[in-house]
């Protein structure tokens, strides 16, 4: 290679490092908004697994309704439905889960406060105290 290619590669490298040196902030803001998707991917995923979970306490809570005694009238609408001890607690935790799941979703969609979601749809549906 002669000497002005040399020269002309060693100005470009020059300018390079020259561009990079003053482009800190640029790659500040990369990482930065690298981070910030990644959060939000997180959160999306979490909102999405919530609403997985409150689908299933609401099918839980309408199969506690099948089982039930109904007595109609003569219209075919249900006069009266009755419940064993055992389904009457089921649909009061079903009805207490659906509650706690939509108020979490709630939280986390209105408010941007994720933990009660998340420590739901860790703990499979049920929300875990606080240690």
């Amino acid at each position: 290679m002669s000497e002005d290619q040399k020269s002309a590669a060693r100005v470009l490298e020059e300018e390079i490092a020259a561009t990079l040196a003053n482009r800190s902030q640029g790659v500040k803001d990369l990482v930065l908004e690298h981070l910030v998707s990644e959060k939000l991917a997180e959160r999306k995923n979490l909102v999405l697994a919530g609403l997985t979970k409150l689908r299933e306490a609401k099918s839980a809570l309408q199969k506690t309704h099948k089982n039930s005694t109904k007595q109609f009238i003569s219209t075919g609408e249900v006069a009266s439905e009755y419940f064993t001890q055992e389904q009457v607690k089921a649909i009061k935790e079903a009805t207490e889960q659906v509650k706690k799941i939509e108020t979490a979703l709630e939280e986390a969609l209105a408010e941007s406060k994720y933990d009660k979601l998340q420590n739901i749809v860790k703990s499979g549906g049920k929300e875990q105290p606080k240690e």
